[in-house]
């Protein structure tokens, strides 16, 4: 048992190098320009080479006013400036700060490289709630109804990758002018504007990266949903294992979060963003919970029922107010579920750090593929944060904790079964061996008859001398 503990530390040990190595690595480019008042200048980008690029930077900002690119041409609008990406209430970037709820136009011009190849956008959506985007004075996408008041505005978008159909650029254009009207009466905090990247590249290098990024989430929550069945028939002929059913649940609430993450939930199925609001938040607390759950039963002797309650409480509560309370007020929790979900981690990850220090069977799979998944986690937050230029890793940390869970559970049944082999060999022998054991028994049982009755011979002789002695004692006296 010590050898197969330390065998998984080491691997668990070189995995976790291998991937914060990848996690820390970055995309060596040549300096990446950036938007300065409203323009953008690539004229020197090479798209085939450098690839695809952000239009991050200070783009032209309207408060309060939606005009459209017919409008810019006849007429004459004082800009202020926003920065992309970041919601229009954050005032970083030395941007003034909006309040919450009303309506903006965004303006971007962007020179060229000459010879250009067909140009697409790819815009992973943050833009809340309803929105209007032209290319070069062409309306190319839209979401929900705009609106310049409460009542009449009908969101309908969130976060997720928008794939257009169509080129948006053609060859050989000079300059490109991006236009996005944006109306918010629903969103709060950091999800107001324009609050996700907007990037432009070759419309084939687009198509590609699209479509090998549907095709790998798809394979993720594919995975996602045998995994859950599997675990869940484990569950149905071995019902004494609680841990089975918790872990198909857990594999199943991680492929439904990823229909969204991926951008399949949005781009095939709706757009509703208050559906949609539902799949981002909802699932997080059950995470939490379902994890602290799991452990629960796979390691009792590590995560006290105190430690199991408390979460599982505050986690049923949470997803509870997720599933009913007001959009607008949910988007307001990033910071709150976020500290709540850290620090849950980090809780677990101490209880069963002392679990791996005892060497208890199962607590290396789970300390390893807690701490990578968290590690992956962190990585994409601090690239929606701005401080790592990175990419999304989540999927592949979710797929190393599922993997890691997996082999923990089937370590748990394969040692079980061992144990039953072992007994049952035992008993196998004793039952071939039974009537041997017994006339060995009963012999050694004979024998040791046979050996008190001739200590008894002894004694009575020995009490008969003793006696007559006594007598002739008697006699004498």
């Amino acid at each position: 048992m010590k050898k197969k503990v330390n065998n998984q530390f080491c691997l668990s040990t070189i995995m976790l190098i291998v991937l914060i190595f990848l996690g820390l690595n970055t995309i060596a480019q040549s300096e990446i320009p950036k938007a300065e008042n409203g323009f953008l200048d690539l004229s020197n980008w090479d798209f085939e080479k450098d690839g695809l690029i952000a239009l991050d930077g200070k783009w032209e900002f309207y408060w309060q006013q939606l005009i459209t690119p017919h409008e810019f041409e006849t007429g004459s609008f004082e800009p202020d400036y926003m920065y992309v990406p970041q919601g229009w209430t954050s005032g970083k970037h030395d941007c003034k700060k909006y309040p919450n709820f009303g309506y903006a136009t965004y303006r971007l011009l962007i020179n060229l490289p000459s010879n250009n190849e067909s140009l697409r956008l790819k815009i992973r959506i943050g833009i809340y709630s309803t929105s209007i985007i032209f290319i070069n004075g062409r309306q190319v996408s839209g979401s929900g109804i705009l609106s310049t008041t409460t009542d009449k505005e009908k969101p309908a978008n969130t976060s997720f990758v928008k794939i257009f159909t169509e080129t948006l650029i053609p060859r050989n254009t000079d300059n490109a002018e991006i236009v996005i009207q944006v109306s918010n009466h629903v969103s709060a905090g950091k999800h107001t504007g324009i609050s996700e990247k907007i990037s432009i590249g070759p419309e084939q290098k687009i198509l590609k990266t699209n479509n090998r990024a549907l095709m790998l989430n798809s394979m993720f929550i594919g995975a996602l949903i045998i995994m859950s069945i599997y675990h869940l028939f484990l569950f149905f002929y071995r019902k004494n294992e609680k841990s089975t059913l918790i872990f198909a649940t857990l594999s199943i609430t991680f492929a439904v979060r990823g229909l969204y993450t991926s951008g399949i939930l949005a781009n095939f199925i709706t757009t509703n963003t208050f559906i949609l609001t539902r799949f981002s938040y909802a699932p997080l607390p059950l995470y939490i919970g379902l994890i602290t759950a799991f452990y629960y039963k796979m390691l009792p002797q590590a995560i006290n029922k105190k430690v199991f309650i408390s979460i599982a409480i505050i986690s049923t509560l949470s997803w509870v107010f997720y599933i009913f309370a007001p959009i607008y007020i949910v988007r307001q929790t990033d910071t709150i579920i976020g500290i709540y979900i850290i620090c849950s981690v980090l809780l677990l990850l101490i209880l069963l750090f002392r679990s791996l220090i005892k060497k208890q069977q199962g607590a290396s799979w789970a300390f390893f593929g807690l701490l990578i998944m968290f590690f992956f986690n962190m990585n994409d937050a601090l690239i929606a944060a701005g401080v790592l230029k990175t990419f999304y890793k989540s999927a592949i940390g979710f797929s190393i904790y599922v993997l890691f869970q997996a082999i923990n559970i089937s370590e748990r049944f394969s040692v079980s079964f061992k144990k039953n082999e072992k007994l049952n060999k035992t008993l196998d022998f004793q039952n071939k061996n039974l009537e041997k054991i017994i006339d060995e028994r009963t012999e050694k049982i004979q024998f040791q008859n046979e050996e008190i009755l001739g200590k008894n011979k002894v004694l009575n002789q020995q009490n008969e001398e003793i006696q007559a002695t006594a007598d002739n004692l008697l006699k004498a006296n």
